[in-house]
């Protein structure tokens, strides 16, 4: 059963102390898992099916026109590069694929000690929609540097121990 928890500290580092101490009181040592940022709004997909990542990722729109006349560039550097994603711009499309697995197989997380700066991240997390899904690390297997892939694609809710959201 995963653990579900609301998420009440509004910085960053009260975030990581509440994620720890709930790990902690459900008898889990926070530093032996793995934890991924991720948008509140995806809660329940989480929750359903193990993981945020679902569908195709679409590139992101330029902004519109404004009556300046000049477009904005909404583009983030690996879309500069000519990548849809970290993934693409980091090979680990190309490694997922060559284990037989799609993008909604791997998924961004870190260790303990990196989550504050996870959290701190603007552009991964909408400001005041702020979730985390905790892993056990024995389910997933390290694709590349905080890129991981499930053990078991078909059973991902298997490798989910918590949701600390705060929509819960």
């Amino acid at each position: 059963m995963v653990i579900q928890r609301k998420l009440c500290g509004k910085t960053s580092d009260e975030q990581v102390e509440e994620v720890a101490r709930i790990m902690s009181q459900e008898g889990l040592d926070p530093n032996s898992l793995l934890y991924r940022v991720f948008n509140s709004s995806k809660t329940n997909t989480v929750l359903l099916k193990g993981t945020d990542r679902n569908g195709i990722q679409r590139k992101r729109q330029e902004e519109p026109v404004y009556s300046t006349g000049k477009k904005t560039k909404a583009q983030t550097f690996y879309e500069e590069m000519g990548a849809s994603s970290w993934d693409e711009m980091l090979g680990y499309d190309a490694k997922l694929r060559e284990m037989g697995l799609s993008r909604q197989d791997g998924l961004w997380c870190c260790k303990l000690d990196l989550l504050r700066k996870n959290l701190a991240q603007e552009d991964v997390v909408v400001s005041g929609n702020v979730a985390v899904a905790v892993y056990d690390p024995s389910k997933l297997t390290e694709v590349g540097v905080e890129f991981y892939a499930f053990k078991t694609p078909e059973r991902k809710l298997d490798a989910l121990v918590s949701v600390v959201s705060d929509t819960i």
